[in-house]
Formats: structure tokens, C-alpha cells, sequence
């Protein structure tokens, strides 16, 4: 009998990946079936997807693997919306926390028989709800009231187990009253960081891949670090993230204004990135809120 497992991730940008006998035969992201970009949350049309190619039932599944963000208990049947399954399924679901998740995800796909595993979110699990506590080096904290969630994660991975070696949390805070760069989750992430930064820059989150690419072009000119090493722990400078970045996003006609102007850009290759910037934003992937780039840039 065939042994049937699928994976499912109901983040944002979420999928569903579909294995027999220990081989990958489908996999899909919502967004290719959507049509929404980064699209996420309810993972019923992605389960559909892999059930129909493998021309299976969800009654043929012999395991069930799905991870959110946020919660530990997350219904078979509900979650945004009715789910592919009923909640009187016989499968047994297993739920990953966040980043042990991540970890998994890489090593299944790595060539590696062997490797060290580093996750840097925005924010992961909270510190209640992770499920590789066990034998992690956690710092001390003066845990508050309030929701501390994973940050930074390590692992090792010896082909055949995880085992998690470091965890890293930070207090959840919500948009920090920060000049105009706000961190939207954990106050001390690298993660997090970024995704403010794409913020500041494109006006959402989901830019960060272009913030990667863009970082190479940017230079430090001497201005102070955004984190700082603290009795080994990485935390974000809040002073600094306010004195430097209080120039937001006024949108792509700023952008188009500024460009010519950058001097770390040669003349012949600033057309060509004009030109795939015009490209991008016809194909309406939100470069309609570009700002003035070589502010946040020059941080990496």
C-alpha cells in the first residue's frame, strides 16, 4: 500500500506539497491558483490541487503536516474558511510550530547529509506554543505580560533528526511608535527589520525579495549599525532606525524622480533598471509606492 503524506502551510504565501512514498509528486502555491500574489491563509484549493493530480482521496492520506503562525490547535475543517477536510477525518494531523516548520522544510530539499539549520523570521511561534524547546539553549528573559515569539532558531541536522541547539524570542509588539520605519511584530528581529523595511519602501511586506536584490547596490557611508550585539543577543537600535529612516514612500513618481540622481548606479544601468522597474510596475507587482531606495538600502 502506498503511504501518502501532505504538507500544508497556511501563512501567507501559503502551499501544499503532497509526498509518496517519501517522493515529492505535486506541490503547489495558493497564489498559482488565486491569482493573488503571496496569497495565504485557507489552503483548500491547494489541497484539492494535489489530491486531483495524484488522483487520491483524502481518506488515501496516511498523515497530515500543516504549520501557521500564531496558533498550536488549528481544526482540520476551519481555518479562514472551510477546509478540504471535515473534522470527523480519520487521518491523524500533525501541527508544527513555526519555525521548526522552516527547519524542516529546508533540510527535506537540502543535499546535505548533514548540515546546520538558521531560521530568521519576522516573528514565528510563541514561546508557549513551540514544540523544540527541549534540549534549545533559550536565554534568560524578564517575560512580561505580553506574547513573546521566536526570532532566530538553529538547528542540526544529521539526516535523519532535528535537533534544535539555539532559540532566540522577542516581545511582541505591534507597529512601534517609531518615527515612520515600524517593526510589525517582534521588537528586536532581523526579520522583522526587513519587513519594515519593505514597508518604508514599497508600502507592504511582501517586497522583501526586492529589497535583497537592491541591498548589493548600497553603501554604508559610515552612518551607525541598525542592531547591536548585546550578552549575545541581536537587537535593533531604535534610535538609530529613527534618526535615519524618516523618509517613507511618496510614491512611484518620487521614485522615477530620484533614480537618475543615484550615484551608486552607472548611466547605462540605471536605463536598464528603469526599464525593468517600468515592467514591473505595468505588471502591477506594487512598485506603485517606490520610494526614495538608497536610504534603507545602504543598512545591508
Amino acid at each position: 500500500m502506498d503511504t501518502y503524506i501532505l504538507g500544508t502551510g497556511l501563512s501567507h504565501d501559503g502551499s501544499t506539497v503532497l509526498l509518496k512514498n517519501g517522493k515529492i509528486i505535486v506541490a503547489i502555491e495558493k497564489e498559482r491558483l488565486s491569482r493573488i500574489k503571496h496569497d495565504g491563509g485557507n489552503d483548500f484549493d491547494t489541497v484539492r490541487y494535489c489530491l486531483d493530480f495524484a488522483g487520491i482521496e483524502a481518506s488515501d492520506l496516511t498523515l497530515i503536516v500543516q504549520a501557521s503562525n500564531f496558533e498550536d490547535k488549528i481544526s482540520p475543517s476551519q481555518y479562514a474558511g472551510r477546509r478540504y477536510f471535515n473534522k470527523h477525518i480519520q487521518t491523524p494531523v500533525i501541527t508544527l510550530s513555526h519555525h521548526l516548520a522552516h527547519a524542516w522544510s529546508a533540510v527535506g530539499m537540502s543535499p546535505f547529509k548533514e548540515c546546520n539549520v538558521m531560521v530568521v523570521d519576522g516573528a514565528g511561534s510563541p514561546q508557549n506554543q513551540c514544540h523544540d524547546l527541549k534540549g534549545a539553549l533559550v536565554p534568560s528573559y524578564l517575560f512580561s505580560s505580553g506574547m513573546y515569539c521566536e526570532k532566530d532558531s538553529f538547528y542540526y541536522f544529521d539526516g535523519k533528526d532535528l535537533t534544535p541547539l539555539f532559540k532566540d524570542f522577542s516581545e511582541l509588539k505591534l507597529y512601534q511608535n517609531t518615527a515612520s520605519l515600524k517593526l510589525p511584530t517582534n521588537y528586536h528581529s532581523i526579520g522583522g527589520l526587513y519587513d519594515a523595511a519593505s514597508r518604508y519602501c514599497f508600502g507592504n511586506l511582501n517586497d522583501v525579495g526586492k529589497l535583497m536584490g537592491l541591498a548589493p547596490y548600497g553603501i554604508l557611508k559610515g552612518k551607525p549599525p541598525l542592531f547591536k550585539l548585546e550578552a549575545g543577543l541581536i537587537e535593533v537600535i531604535y534610535e538609530n532606525v529613527n534618526l535615519y529612516f524618516n523618509k517613507p514612500s511618496s510614491g512611484y513618481d518620487a521614485f522615477k524622480k530620484i533614480l537618475p540622481t543615484m550615484p551608486i548606479l552607472r548611466a547605462g544601468y540605471r536605463t536598464k533598471l528603469k526599464r525593468q522597474l517600468f515592467i514591473s510596475f505595468r505588471n502591477d507587482l506594487n512598485f506603485s509606492r517606490m520610494p526614495m531606495l538608497l536610504m534603507p538600502v545602504e543598512w545591508h
